[in-house]
C-alpha cells in the first residue's frame, strides 16, 4: 500500500456523495463476494458533499465518489 489521497469538496450535487469504507465489518470473503456480484458500491458507507468538507483515504481503503460529485484530489506520488 503506497498510495494515500485526500478529498477536498468543491461542490456537490443535491444526491452527491462520498462514498468511503463498507458498512459493518466485513470479512474478506465477503468483501470478495461484494465486489465480485457487483453490489460493493450498495454496501459502501455514504455521506453528502458539503463544500469545504475534507476526507482522508489512507492506502488500501475502498472508496469512491457519487454522481453529481467534484472535488479536488491530493495524493501521494507511486510508480
Amino acid at each position: 500500500h503506497v498510495k494515500s489521497e485526500a478529498w477536498y469538496a468543491l461542490r456537490g450535487e443535491a444526491d452527491a456523495c462520498f462514498m468511503v469504507g463498507v458498512e459493518g465489518n466485513p470479512s474478506m470473503a465477503a468483501l470478495e463476494s461484494l465486489a465480485r456480484s457487483g453490489a460493493i458500491g450498495a454496501a459502501m458507507r455514504r455521506s453528502p458533499i458539503v463544500p469545504g468538507d475534507a476526507v482522508w483515504l489512507p492506502s488500501g481503503l475502498v472508496h469512491a465518489l457519487g454522481a453529481g460529485s467534484l472535488v479536488f484530489e491530493v495524493q501521494s506520488a507511486s510508480d
